[in-house]
């Protein structure tokens, strides 16, 4: 007489994976992981650096509308000394705003540049100034750079070609 067991099937009905293909399935993932990896740290950089490009730059809008507004220069000051740590915005000794730094962006000042608005909107230093922001330690990533007018007006370039200049693309 045959015997069946319970439970028994046959091998062409199983379904799931063999230890075999869950370790071909874990190593594939493994190698996109890690070419994936370094394009992803870049990416980070960049954005760090495109924040804090931005929100000085809308720093520097803000300190100029309210010199305007209030009728009194309105500066801009750095945070122990460095931009890096990020900056108040002040009129007097009052703190009208502040931005603290984001992490791993350097942030480079002319040296003796005090940026503050006179009640006209005008840089109190004239002069055109130009503050590069960069990467960290990461030489992948774009540089920014805010630059700013004698008439006060700021904006925004980026050294796509990474030659060191922000203003020939």
């Amino acid at each position: 007489s045959k015997h069946r067991y319970r439970g028994a099937t046959r091998v062409g009905t199983l379904h799931g994976f063999t230890l075999l293909e869950l370790m071909v399935a874990v190593a594939i993932a493994a190698i996109l992981a890690a070419s994936a990896g370094p394009s992803l740290v870049d990416l980070i950089a960049a954005q760090r650096v495109k924040t804090v490009t931005f929100d000085f730059y809308s720093g520097l809008l803000f300190a100029r509308s309210a010199a305007i507004t209030r009728n009194t220069v309105v500066a801009i000051t750095p945070r122990d000394g460095d931009f890096a740590n990020g900056w108040d915005i002040r009129v007097g000794s009052t703190v009208l705003r502040s931005q603290f730094g984001i992490g791993r962006v350097a942030v480079s000042v002319p040296a003796g540049v005090t940026f503050a608005y006179d009640q006209d909107g005008r840089l109190t230093s004239p002069g055109r100034y130009d503050v590069r922001l960069t990467a960290s330690g990461n030489l992948m990533v774009a540089t920014r750079c805010v630059s700013v007018g004698p008439g006060g007006r700021a904006s925004i370039r980026i050294d796509a070609n990474r030659d060191g200049n922000c203003f020939n693309g």
